[in-house]
């Protein structure tokens, strides 16, 4: 074999492991410990009750940061939406009575007339999915 097959060897501690010992393990939910741990990691880690609650303060304005945001960009989106639509509606119309002023056929008109109207039924049904579903 050369070194790199070479098998692992296991050894075997030479004192044993005392018998009286035992792991404890404790856990929390959130960012900020409970004060017994908060007194335990101050004793450990000099200033730390302080520089934990330093992290949770500057992790909860992150999160407040982010839901602004969240929040800003969905009204954008949402006012953007509105505006383009108007904007095709209204287009739509100026579309229809520019034909009617050429004296296009009334099918070209309709066409144009049609748009926004399918664009109103087409809200219609969508309100009454969601009243449903609430």
């Amino acid at each position: 074999m050369n070194a790199k097959q070479q098998k692992p060897t296991t050894k075997t501690p030479s004192t044993p492991a005392p018998q009286g010992a035992s792991i404890v393990s404790a856990q929390w939910q959130g960012p900020l410990p409970p004060p017994g741990a908060l007194e335990q990691f101050d004793r450990i880690i000099p200033n730390g009750a302080e520089r934990i609650m330093v992290m949770c303060e500057k992790e909860q304005s992150a999160r407040l940061e982010n839901e602004r945001i969240y929040t800003w960009t969905e009204v954008i989106i949402e006012a953007g939406g509105r505006i383009v639509g108007a904007i095709l509606v209204l287009a739509c119309i100026g579309a229809a009575i520019w034909s009617i002023s050429q004296g296009a056929d009334w099918k070209v008109t309709v066409g144009f007339l049609s748009v926004p109207v399918m664009g109103a039924v087409a809200k219609l049904f969508d309100r009454s999915i969601r009243s449903r579903k609430n």
